[in-house]
């Protein structure tokens, strides 16, 4: 897993995709679903970091795991919104069956807002 999140951070996601499926079947051969969310959650985020907001969010649906799958979709909705992807990422927020889910993707989509700069219209 940290592999991955290296090989994300240095542009290289076509490299964590691969150590992430690897972690995969390594989860999967030892029923580790704990395991398999936090790679499920890596995979999410090195489809985020390459803007392929679907895939993304389809990785993100395949953890099981509650908790992580809210955490994951947070980061992913953040990103989705600071590229320019509110609308998206808002649709994913009001898709939710949690209202604590849907709740705390709002927020991250709310950071995500205030950090992109800020135009100032002055009214004569």
């Amino acid at each position: 897993m940290g592999t991955s999140q290296l090989t994300v951070a240095n542009g290289k996601t076509g490299e964590a995709e691969e150590a992430i499926h690897i972690g995969l079947e390594v989860a999967d051969t030892v029923q580790d679903e704990n395991l398999r969310g936090m790679l499920l959650a890596s995979k999410a985020h090195a489809r985020a970091a390459a803007k392929d907001w679907e895939g993304a969010r389809t990785a993100v649906e395949e953890i099981t795991n509650g908790p992580q799958r809210t955490a994951a979709l947070v980061d992913i909705a953040f990103c989705a919104a600071d590229e320019g992807q509110a609308q998206l990422a808002l649709s994913w927020a009001t898709a939710e069956a949690s209202p604590f889910s849907e709740a705390s993707v709002l927020v991250s989509i709310a950071e995500a807002l205030l950090h992109q700069p800020h135009q100032t219209f002055f009214i004569r």
